[in-house]
């Protein structure tokens, strides 16, 4: 199970940042938008699946995933700053940066809690937290 230390830094990080997104404009949420979530049409539109997580809340959230898996695992940052174009967000606005550090704290918890059946994990986890307390936003992650 996660020790009582790291549940506490992941609670009180993810509590930081989804206050840092309370001025954020509210919007139905997808939670999971990532290129893995996409399907394309047959007449080129594109559609979100994996929906059980749709919920209400701030619009930028949706944009956290697609960039955290880009910067956290080695993807491309281009890919990152058309996203973000397309969106018409800012690479640099803090809601964005608030919604990415929610999210991180959300995947590390999610990896430490599957802990218990892999304990291996549990040092992943408390590594990927010490990049999150530490700043290292340029840490990359290895995927699991």
């Amino acid at each position: 199970h996660v020790d009582a230390a790291l549940a506490e830094q992941l609670r009180a990080g993810a509590e930081a940042a989804a206050a840092a997104l309370a001025p954020a404009p509210v919007a139905v949420l997808h939670t999971d938008a990532h290129r893995g979530n996409a399907r394309i049409t047959r007449r080129g539109g594109a559609i979100l699946v994996d929906t059980e997580g749709l919920a209400a809340g701030p619009a930028i959230y949706d944009l956290a995933a697609p960039v955290v898996l880009e910067r956290r695992y080695g993807g491309d940052e281009r890919r990152v700053l058309a996203l973000l174009a397309a969106y018409g967000a800012a690479p640099d606005d803090p809601l964005l940066a608030a919604a990415c550090r929610l999210r991180e704290h959300l995947a590390v918890a999610w990896l430490a809690g599957r802990a218990e059946d892999e304990p291996a994990l549990l040092d992943e986890a408390r590594r990927r937290a010490d990049d999150l307390a530490a700043g290292r936003d340029d840490a990359t992650w290895t995927a699991r």
